[in-house]
């Protein structure tokens, strides 16, 4: 009885570790397969992953070369060259149309600044014809001729320097307007411009003078009158002068006289805006050369240099 029991202890023992064994298996079979899976799964999104990068880099257009280039350094003694700098456009004033009211005070204005214009050139006329040029009517033909040459001369200088003076005046004038009109000023006189430069101004002024030797000179073309015999020997001697003494020359032609202040006054007249213009240049030109070597000096007086040692007298103290 006792064997047979044992028997069968032996054999339900060999039983339990057969079904352990078994389960073990199965255990490690459903962790290997697990693993697998897992495996599986991640090379699946790696490869979902490449494809979809191909893809993107496919949409995406290649870089040109230079981009994707390194920035080039420059070789050590080579200077790197500066474009120049565009040049800045000046502001251009736009073209105001006026309507007619002001269109008529401009003008009337402007008369009034050339007949201002003309005023002393006609009394310096009418100082030399009754001084110098009032000796053409001697006797004497030297001293006629000296008389005329040597008045003559003295009024060419006078119509230059008349000429260039207002030139330059009327430069400056249009200059300076500019300016406040870029700045936004409200002045009327400003907006029509009055004095200003404009290439046939000197040439009115000019004419302007000489109208009262054209209005007496018309009026002696058709008679003989005192009083106009009296103001062209003393008010106009500069142009009745060259003509009485040469002699033989009709009345009319005597009108020709007013080429030479017109063409003097008025050529020196544009001749003096574009000196003025030079010369304001040069003046900027010196003060940018000044603030320039000012600043050049500067820094050079203040270069730090590491290599130069202090005498003790400036290293106590901190001086």
């Amino acid at each position: 009885m006792t064997s047979g029991t044992d028997d069968r202890d032996i054999e339900g023992g060999n039983a339990a570790a057969n079904g352990d064994k078994n389960t073990g298996g199965g255990q490690a079979r459903t962790s290997a397969e697990d693993a697998a899976n897992a495996l599986m799964a991640a090379l699946s999104v790696q490869g979902q992953a490449e494809k979809h990068g191909k893809k993107r880099r496919r949409e995406q257009p290649e870089q040109p070369l230079k981009e994707q280039l390194p920035p080039e350094q420059p070789e050590r003694g080579r200077a790197i060259k500066k474009q120049p700098a565009e040049k800045e456009e000046q502001p251009k004033e736009e073209k105001i149309v006026l309507p007619p009211k002001l269109m008529a005070k401009k003008v009337l204005l402007e008369l009034v600044d050339m007949l201002k214009g003309a005023a002393f050139p006609f009394i310096v006329m009418c100082v030399f014809s009754t001084t110098i040029i009032l000796f053409y009517g001697f006797e004497d033909f030297a001293v006629q001729l000296i008389a005329v040459i040597f008045g003559e001369g003295l009024m060419i200088a006078a119509f230059l320097m008349f000429g260039r003076q207002n030139g330059a005046a009327a430069y400056r004038k249009s200059k300076l307007n500019g300016a406040k009109r870029r700045l936004g000023n409200p002045d009327k006189s400003l907006l029509l411009k009055t004095g200003e430069y404009a290439p046939w101004k000197g040439f009115v002024i000019a004419f302007i003078a000489t109208v009262p030797f054209i209005i007496f000179q018309t009026i002696k073309c058709f008679g003989d009158y005192s009083f106009v015999d009296f103001m062209m020997e003393y008010a106009c001697g500069w142009a009745v002068a060259p003509l009485e003494v040469i002699g033989g020359i009709p009345q009319p032609y005597y009108l020709l006289m007013i080429v030479l202040p017109i063409a003097l006054m008025g050529g020196f007249y544009i001749q003096g805006s574009h000196a003025e213009e030079k010369r304001q240049k040069n003046i900027g030109r010196a003060e940018d050369d000044m603030r320039k070597g000012k600043k050049k000096h500067y820094y050079e007086e203040n270069t730090y240099d590491s290599g130069v040692e202090l005498p003790e007298d400036d290293r106590k103290g901190g001086r």
